[in-house]
């Protein structure tokens, strides 16, 4: 569930490269963009929702509209400049988005409908998240100095609470499965934990040398992983109650981009822009398999049902495995450019996936696809 705030850095130095002194201007000296213009800064009424945009085929994406075995249901547009974050609400009827243009979003799944919009920030949302209930709706910013982490109400987003400020970007947030704790993470190195009832800060996790870029709790919520950056490059794997280290996952050789774990907890996947998906185990913290992919890894996520592992990145590709071999089961160009997010829907019915292209996507199983061909892929011990 990552922001990916290195990947738009990454991006703007090579579109600079690319352009000329014009492109290289576009971007602050730190590498984020300029904050654009800031509209009111208010919900929008349900009253005032938009319907989606009609499918264009090959406008931002695959003209195909099937791929992979994969189908392609619905396009939602709307949002200015990437879209990094989404977030299922638990009846799986609407999804929360954000990214570049400092909105959260909320749709209607069934029909693509707009039905609220908020103003959080003038630069980048990096983040947002859910709480199990479906009451609140956290958002982070990733806008230097004084970077906010703030809950709303799910339903109006009208603003409930801003938790205090952080001397740098945030990236991540991700509510405990109780619902009372909410994680933070991002430039400053730090994990911190929130009570959410009363928005004063539970535990400070400290320990990567680098800026948390992932984080992830277990379904039971004893424990929690952190993914970092490149300089650090480990995930940790911590006790919430008591906030002690418990292991350093370490094998991966560059930026950890995401963290997630099978549904009953027991292990965990990683990726990262080493083009490496990592199995492990959560009790031993060992090593238990390791698929080299050809694109970099930015996002992982397991199906409710933990059949499926899905990851996506680079070059637009969604990819399907079975989490047990590593088989690739499925292969589908999603985007044409980088997926910053790939999410199933809470019954398991849909896959989403987000892009630097503006889009969020959003695809059901094509019963009439034919059997995917490739060679399978295989796990290294």
């Amino acid at each position: 569930m990552s922001p990916k705030p290195f990947r738009r850095l990454a991006l703007a130095l090579a579109a600079a490269l690319a352009l000329g002194p014009q492109a290289a201007r576009a971007q602050d000296g730190d590498g984020r963009s300029r904050p654009r213009a800031r509209p009111e800064d208010r919900a929008q009424p349900e009253g005032r929702a938009r319907k989606a945009t009609p499918e264009q085929p090959g406008k931002d994406g695959p003209a195909a509209t099937s791929a992979g075995g994969w189908r392609l249901k619905r396009t939602l547009r709307g949002h200015e400049g990437a879209v990094y974050s989404a977030a299922f609400y638990p009846e799986g009827t609407r999804v929360a988005t954000s990214g570049d243009d400092g909105l959260v979003r909320v749709w209607d799944v069934r029909t693509g409908r707009l039905l609220r919009s908020a103003r959080v920030a003038s630069g980048t949302v990096s983040d947002v998240a859910v709480s199990p209930d479906g009451r609140l709706l956290a958002s982070c910013t990733d806008s230097g100095e004084g970077s906010q982490v703030q809950l709303r109400d799910a339903r109006t987003l009208l603003l409930r609470r801003t938790l205090a400020s952080q001397e740098d970007g945030v990236f991540e947030v991700v509510f405990s499965p109780d619902g009372r704790l909410l994680a933070s993470g991002g430039r400053d190195h730090v994990v911190r934990l929130w009570d959410v009832r009363t928005g004063r800060l539970a535990r400070a996790l400290k320990g990567h040398d680098d800026a948390v870029t992932a984080l992830a709790f277990t379904p039971d919520g004893r424990k929690l992983a952190s993914a970092s950056a490149e300089h650090d490059g480990t995930v940790r794997l911590w006790d919430v109650s008591t906030g002690a280290s418990l292991h350093t996952l370490a094998a991966h050789g560059d930026w950890v981009t995401s963290v997630a774990f099978a549904p009953g907890g027991a292990t965990l996947a990683s990726g990262g822009r080493d083009h490496k998906l990592i199995i492990w185990d959560t009790e031993t913290g060992r090593k238990i398999r390791e698929l080299h992919q050809p694109e970099m890894v930015y996002e992982i996520e397991f199906s409710p049902d933990g059949r499926l592992l899905a990851e996506a990145g680079g070059g637009g590709i969604v990819r399907l495995h079975d989490p047990r071999t590593g088989r690739l089961l499925s292969k589908f160009e999603a985007h044409r450019e980088e997926i910053n997010e790939v999410k199933f829907s809470p019954r398991g019915l849909l896959l989403l996936t987000a892009s630097y292209d503006s889009t969020v996507k959003l695809w059901e199983p094509d019963p009439n696809a034919p059997a995917h061909k490739d060679p399978p892929s295989k796990w290294l011990e």
